[in-house]
């Protein structure tokens, strides 16, 4: 699946992504936050791209946006950033 930006460009970071979803349902970062269990600044981090989030971070926020875990994950990320134990989860 993949995200647009309103002038028509994928959307390429796990951040970007993130902070899309994050707009899409008009919460803010403490909202985010409460929904998914993260709390917000490792929120404003991930979506800043200081860091990257880890499988579980991924697993608790999709969850709190009610999408696959593989729709938060740009295609260039699903095979190279993530460990070989979860990569065939978010590929596909």
């Amino acid at each position: 699946c993949s995200l647009w930006t309103e002038a028509g460009m994928a959307i390429e970071s796990i951040g970007a992504r993130i902070y899309a979803f994050r707009r899409k349902k008009k919460w803010s970062m403490r909202q985010l936050a409460e929904e998914s269990g993260i709390h917000y600044v490792a929120i404003f981090r991930i979506e800043h791209g200081t860091i990257d989030p880890t499988y579980s971070r991924i697993e608790k926020l999709a969850q709190a946006f009610g999408v696959a875990p593989s729709t938060l994950v740009p295609p260039q990320k699903k095979i190279t950033s993530l460990s070989n134990g979860h990569k065939e989860d978010l590929i596909g």
